[in-house]
């Protein structure tokens, strides 16, 4: 028996679907998603994505608190190119304003692995990024991320300043396959930080970053 044919989707079918797909009844829902993410420490970059589409639809729907809390959570997926993204959905006029650029200052630090600064930043605006689950853990990673793709080992006071913890604390946060002796950090070997037979090392931050890193010790 012959499979049925279906037949391609009329202009008007999809024109409807699409007016549906940004129907602003459905921003509330949107926003009750951006609202568990803060809160459980989830992530849905779809739902978000869709959030700041329908914002740019509709600018008098615009809520900045809740576009502010999708921008921490883009900023939180580094190295992911999440916040960019975001960044670029929202109207250059709101991302010059606060809070929004004091987000792309942040995120702009921690592209460059400044992570003295940001720490610094960080600590004058905590009403940013307190009510977001997870926030500091997520830099944490991103900074552990930097450090593996750029050293073999390292100090522990230097690991200690780009995760913003006391020495002591570091071990406690330090993966599998990373491991400290003395006051060294053993940092596992990959492709990044591994010396090839050229005696280079292929690392994937710029000089500059790699200052930036060992003067947040």
């Amino acid at each position: 028996r012959a499979a049925a044919v279906c037949d391609a989707p009329s202009a008007s079918t999809r024109a409807m679907a699409e007016e549906s797909a940004f129907d602003p009844a459905k921003i509330p829902g949107l926003e009750a998603r951006v609202g568990e993410q803060t809160a459980s420490g989830m992530y849905d970059l779809d739902n978000n994505v869709g959030l700041l589409r329908m914002y740019a639809m509709y600018p008098d729907k615009l809520s900045e608190p809740m576009a502010a809390n999708i921008m921490v959570k883009a900023l939180m997926a580094l190295p992911a190119a999440d916040f960019r993204l975001c960044a670029g959905l929202l109207p250059a006029r709101v991302m010059r304003q606060e809070p929004f650029s004091t987000l792309a200052t942040l995120s702009a630090m921690l592209e460059q692995a400044d992570f003295g600064a940001f720490w610094k930043k960080v600590s004058e605006v905590k009403e940013l990024t307190d009510k977001v689950k997870g926030f500091e853990e997520a830099v944490r990673r991103f900074g552990l991320h930097c450090v593996a793709a750029t050293f073999g080992n390292c100090d522990v006071s230097m690991v200690a300043g780009v995760l913003n913890v006391k020495e002591g604390e570091v071990a406690g946060m330090l993966g599998e396959g990373w491991s400290i002796e003395g006051s060294t950090v053993k940092v596992p070997p990959s492709s990044s930080n591994t010396a090839h037979a050229t005696g280079a090392v292929r690392v994937t931050l710029s000089t500059d970053s790699i200052t930036r890193i060992i003067a947040a010790q």
